[in-house]
């Protein structure tokens, strides 16, 4: 729904604050948007912020932006130690033990035998 831009460009843009370098990105974040965040953790970022954010989410019936928020919440919440410039955790490269796209089951299965 960005005319402008990808996942990438949405991350940037609206949840970091910052110019997009067209760096990769891999985000670590709980599936389903599920998560409990106090107050206080809330309120690390302004209420012109979260505003912005709904607006964006808010244009559609189902938003592309709403599935790149569930991605993004971890960095929503904790501005102090984003994930383009930090590690939440440790994870394999793309490429160590990891299958990308369509062949994933065949390629474990290939694996295991």
């Amino acid at each position: 729904h960005l005319r402008s831009g990808d996942m990438l460009h949405f991350y940037h843009k609206y949840i970091s604050l910052d110019e997009n370098e067209g760096q990769p990105l891999t985000l670590s974040f709980s599936q389903g948007a599920r998560f409990a965040a106090s107050r206080a953790r809330i309120q690390v970022r302004p209420r012109s912020y979260y505003a912005r954010l709904l607006a964006v989410v808010s244009k559609h019936v189902s938003p592309q932006e709403g599935y790149w928020m569930e991605a993004a919440w971890y960095d929503v919440l904790h501005p102090e130690s984003m994930q383009h410039q930090t590690e939440v955790c440790s994870l394999p490269k793309v490429g160590d033990h990891m299958t990308l796209g369509p062949y994933a089951v065949h390629s474990i299965r290939q694996q295991l035998i």
